[in-house]
């Protein structure tokens, strides 16, 4: 047990070491304690890895303490009353398969189950000027954590980080995106920013970003 334990600990720093880069150092919103974590050693033991599913609805943005625009956090949000877990029968165990998740088995994990964000078609980043909005996706950079090779290598591997142009993101990389997003606006003119997200069968989410 210790050394498994050990094993893991290393996995979790590698993990923090290639996190995005957050204007803030923030955590996900509260959540009970998860029944099934070792309290001797911090090891939880998951069916799922992604244990709750939720349509983004709402988001957060936060800045650099020092008010420069070169990073901002968004945090994606949805409604608690509609997440979607095991608990919630045959759509969860439906969306668990589209992520490549059956529920064969129990591994060990260094976090709690995930809360995901689903149902995200596309990311685009605009820019208003003189009324009009102007794709800027190619001069958008956007970092987030993806945990789709933990699943496709039946959690034997680590997270990774996923950065690159939001022009150049894949319907796989959207698919994966995380609740905590980290975006890099490589333009001078930083005015009248909004980053778009396309949600299956809802309205786009709108995220203002900057005002004039």
């Amino acid at each position: 047990m210790k050394t498994t334990a050990y094993y893991l600990l290393i996995i979790l720093f590698a993990f923090s070491a290639i996190a995005c880069s957050k204007p803030r150092v923030e955590t996900e919103p509260k959540r009970p304690k998860h029944p099934n974590e070792l309290p001797e050693t911090g090891v939880f033991y998951l069916r799922y890895l992604i244990e709750r599913y939720y349509v983004p609805t709402s988001y957060k943005v936060e800045y650099d303490r020092d008010g420069e625009l070169d990073v901002m956090g968004v945090y994606l949000n949805g409604d608690r009353d509609k997440y979607i877990s095991e608990e919630t029968g045959a759509e969860f165990y439906r969306i668990a398969e589209q992520f490549g998740e059956y529920g064969k088995y129990t591994f060990a994990f260094v976090m709690p189950g995930l809360y995901k964000p689903y149902n995200v078609l596309a990311v685009n980043a605009y820019q208003t000027k003189e009324g009009k909005k102007v794709d800027v996706s190619d001069r958008f950079s956007i970092c987030y954590t993806d945990f789709s090779i933990v699943v496709k290598s039946n959690y034997q591997k680590q997270p990774m980080e996923i950065s690159k142009k939001i022009s150049e993101l894949t319907p796989e990389d959207v698919k994966w995106i995380d609740w905590y997003i980290a975006v890099f606006p490589k333009m001078e003119d930083k005015r009248n920013l909004t980053l778009e997200l396309t949600i299956k069968d809802a309205t786009p989410l709108v995220i203002k970003l900057t005002g004039e």
